[in-house]
């Protein structure tokens, strides 16, 4: 079985955990426990520093958590998905648990690479065998072709020394409103203004998040997707986004954020034909629809953002991460929706 949509979803949490870990000064991996009918049962993020423990890599903790609260046959009906293949250690211990597939965003064949080519580090001290030289049985899918790619260059940058968030962490109050008819207006306002500075490098530019879901609570922030042909290649949009008096505020693998002053707007860039391009819209497009399970799960979301709402965070990362499980979890649906319907994003004038 290959890497397939809604295995991208528990795959890009799973590389958000590593980015999380990362931002601690952790080695960036992430791991995802998913049941059969795919809720996700448990999550983590590498330890090895904040803990001060060699031992505690994200796949292992989950090996021990599926032990503790799973029978053997839901353990081997689980998935385990996670930023970077499980090393020996990790995947010894997957395979006296029972549990049942995993799906990777990079090989450990990869990482090897990158440690020794890019960072000039000595290899590990366990030598990096392929999961299946330990667990001869397992069902085992990756790498993947675009995440893989996130995941080289989380590896790359110690946190540290990287300049993702532009001014350092910055704590944030979050107060989540009613829906507001007047957000929409706001959106296409800020689209003229960002076609204006873009023209054509902005080959798609879309209304995201949670503003854009009629009924929907919100954080008063518009979220602006805008696709472009590079998203590395920050000569292309920084200058003109700036000029447009645009404050730039993240810089990471795949993904550069601005914002207005007020912090009111942020604006994303991507890569055109990336997952980010394509998950955010399909997110919206499910909590746009009248379904049963879409009605559900747009009350579930809102419930989940004011429990979130009305107190301080130490930076807005922080608020996000939170989130994380229950949207991967209506992304599932979301992506067996869109298999359904034939959903895709569509041409823009």
């Amino acid at each position: 079985m290959s890497v397939s949509h809604p295995d991208r979803v528990f795959l890009n949490l799973a590389v958000d955990l590593a980015r999380q870990a990362w931002r601690f000064g952790d080695t960036p991996f992430g791991s995802v426990l998913v049941a059969a009918d795919g809720m996700i049962l448990f999550t983590d993020r590498n330890r090895t520093v904040t803990d001060s423990s060699p031992l505690l890599h994200p796949e292992f903790t989950i090996a021990e958590w599926a032990v503790a609260n799973l029978s053997a046959q839901e353990r081997s009906a689980c998935t385990v998905y996670t930023s970077g293949e499980h090393c020996p250690m990790c995947a010894a211990a997957h395979g006296w648990a029972g549990s049942g597939r995993i799906v990777y965003a990079s090989s450990s064949t990869q990482l090897a690479a990158w440690i020794v080519q890019e960072q000039n580090m000595n290899a590990s001290p366990i030598a990096p065998l392929p999961v299946q030289d330990v667990v001869p049985d397992i069902i085992v899918d990756g790498p993947d072709e675009e995440l893989s790619d996130e995941v080289r260059r989380l590896h790359r940058t110690p946190f540290e020394q990287d300049q993702s968030l532009v001014g350092g962490r910055q704590p944030r109050h979050v107060d989540v409103l009613h829906y507001d008819p007047a957000w929409p207006g706001r959106f296409e306002a800020e689209r003229d203004r960002i076609l204006t500075a873009l023209g054509t490098t902005a080959i798609r530019v879309e209304h995201i998040g949670s503003t854009s879901v009629p009924g929907l609570a919100a954080k008063p922030v518009i979220d602006i997707n805008v696709s472009v042909e590079d998203v590395d290649d920050h000569t292309a949009f920084v200058p003109s986004l700036t000029d447009a008096g645009y404050e730039i505020r993240v810089t990471e693998p795949g993904h550069v954020m601005f914002r207005t002053p007020a912090s009111d707007v942020h604006v994303h860039l991507c890569n055109a034909g990336s997952s980010w391009e394509r998950r955010h819209p399909l997110f919206r497009d499910w909590l746009r629809d009248s379904g049963p399970q879409n009605l559900a799960d747009r009350e579930a979301y809102g419930e989940l953002k004011l429990s979130l709402s009305g107190r301080t965070w130490e930076d807005m990362a922080v608020y996000n991460d939170r989130k994380g499980p229950l949207i991967a979890e209506i992304m599932a649906r979301a992506e067996k929706w869109a298999e359904a319907t034939g959903w895709h994003l569509c041409p823009q004038p």
